[in-house]
């Protein structure tokens, strides 16, 4: 089967894809709707490696993008661009958006069929891009992991310095 693209709606509670995550790729938490579910559940019937997880607000997925790959005929490393991240018309780039958590998207996700090293069939979801369909605004006492929250403590309100030049 060759690769294909699938969509999927949902909710994010967390959507790194202007930047790298703590292991170097793009990435969301994506909770998805339930046409979106049945479709992941499916892909995890053929293979899909992704975890499913649950917590209080539903089941989730992490989606993610690498932001290089090595080729296999040279092993040369080749760079993957960001997914983008696209206004609810998906027209008009939203790059350096905060993205806060519960807003509403679609993603566009790769599907990829591959054998593991023990020749296993199994899937792969590759992030594209993600349009928001209703952006929720990055508020950080809401949307900061516990840690960045406390790193980021006080600093709202912290005087600022005044520059001699």
């Amino acid at each position: 089967m060759a690769n294909e693209y699938q969509y999927w709606s949902g909710k994010v509670t967390w959507c790194n894809v202007d930047r790298v995550d703590n292991f170097g790729r793009y990435s969301i938490c994506f909770y998805p709707d339930t046409k979106a579910y049945n479709e992941i559940m499916k892909l995890k019937q053929e293979g899909l490696m992704n975890q499913v997880k649950k917590d209080d607000d539903g089941y989730f997925i992490n989606i993610s993008r690498p932001t290089e790959f090595i080729q296999k005929t040279t092993g040369k490393h080749v760079s993957i661009p960001a997914p983008l991240l696209l206004d609810k018309d998906g027209k008009t780039p939203m790059s350096g958006t905060a993205v806060g958590k519960g807003s509403d998207v679609t993603v566009k996700v790769e599907i990829r069929q591959y054998k593991t090293p023990q020749k296993r069939d199994a899937v792969a979801v590759r992030l594209e891009s993600v349009r928001v369909d209703n952006l929720i605004p990055f508020e950080p006492a809401r949307d900061f992991p516990p840690v960045q929250a406390k790193q980021a403590e006080g600093m709202a309100t912290a005087p600022k310095g005044e520059h001699p030049f």
